[in-house]
């Protein structure tokens, strides 16, 4: 059964994400969303060029869907956090990232059945209850190794939500 296990404020240095764009109509038609382009990263080794990156300290070397709701709709990449200025290679694209504070839930489920994926008012109030204010703007979900890699006894694992924070008053 899915449920929030940890509660944090995170600040993220200045970054560069490095990775591919995608948006509502790559993921229409597919029942799990992005996850036939999961698929294929994994299968066309598009990872390996970045993990040769300088990335940021502290889980930077994880994968990463970074999200953002704008006006034309939903924009979905996948890719990884990297140190800023970092060169993008070609055939990816970037996004640039000033350093700010994130609010991270860590939600423990099944990774099989999907349930760890789906986030919404219960993982935004876990973060107000920790007075955490979402901005509204960026999420992203955060593969780290073991956590999400390694099940535990009971085939359990532990995904990263990051919602971007209003700016401290």
């Amino acid at each position: 059964m899915r449920r929030i296990v940890k509660v944090y404020r995170e600040s993220l240095p200045r970054l560069r994400f490095i990775g591919k764009r995608y948006t509502d109509k790559d993921a229409a038609g597919h029942p799990a969303g992005f996850a036939s382009k999961w698929v294929e990263w994994f299968e066309n080794g598009w990872f390996a060029p970045l993990e040769a990156l300088p990335h940021i300290p502290r889980d930077g070397d994880a994968y990463v869907a970074l999200m953002r709701k704008t006006g034309d709709g939903f924009g979905y990449s996948i890719g990884m956090f990297c140190e800023a200025d970092t060169p993008v290679p070609a055939g990816y694209t970037y996004q640039d990232l000033d350093a700010s504070d994130v609010g991270v839930v860590w939600i423990q489920g099944n990774e099989r059945n999907g349930e760890i994926y789906v986030y919404g008012d219960e993982e935004m109030d876990a973060l107000r209850a920790n007075n955490l204010f979402p901005a509204g703007t960026w999420y992203a979900k955060r593969y780290v190794c073991p956590r999400f890699t390694r099940p535990d006894e009971n085939g359990e694992v532990i995904l990263d939500l990051l919602v971007w924070l209003q700016e401290r008053i």
